[in-house]
């Protein structure tokens, strides 16, 4: 009878203050997590580790496909290497980027007629007028939470 042995991967170490929520989406590239997460976390297993969605505002070269994926202020564009990261952009945080669609803006933000009435219509992304019913709802893990929102105990 001939012995298998299979060779695991050396755990990564995650840093104390990182907080893996125990619901945590299963990734393998950035753009498959919320708005504000990364695929950064790891959560080791016996025989593996998992690549987990986390928190992570400090994340520099968040890879995107649409500009929502991106947090406020920022904007998806490609880098050197022809890969599609978020980038700061000063429009985007001065809120005078053009839009036609909502996926086009960043941070939660709104293609909105700035025009005045009568006029031609000029769409910028801003923040919506309207409260959106998503935000500040109660939610017990970081999962539930919206937008760039984390959960917290009060």
């Amino acid at each position: 009878m001939k012995t298998k042995y299979t060779v695991m991967r050396e755990p990564q170490l995650v840093p104390k203050h990182a907080v893996i929520d125990p619901a945590a989406l299963p990734c393998d590239y950035d753009y498959q997590c919320r708005m504000g997460e990364s695929c950064s976390g790891v959560i080791s297993l016996v025989d593996r580790n998992i690549t987990v969605c986390q928190y992570d505002v400090t994340k520099e070269d968040r890879m995107c496909i649409f500009h929502a994926d991106c947090l406020q202020g920022q904007r998806c564009s490609r880098n050197k290497e022809g890969t599609f990261v978020c980038t700061t952009s000063i429009e985007a945080a001065l809120g005078t980027v053009p839009c036609t669609y909502d996926y086009e803006c960043s941070g939660g933000e709104n293609c909105v007629n700035i025009a005045d009435q009568g006029k031609e219509k000029v769409f910028r992304c801003r923040q919506s007028k309207v409260k959106d019913p998503r935000h500040d709802q109660l939610c017990r893990t970081n999962a539930e939470c919206p937008y760039q929102q984390v959960g917290f105990k009060s």
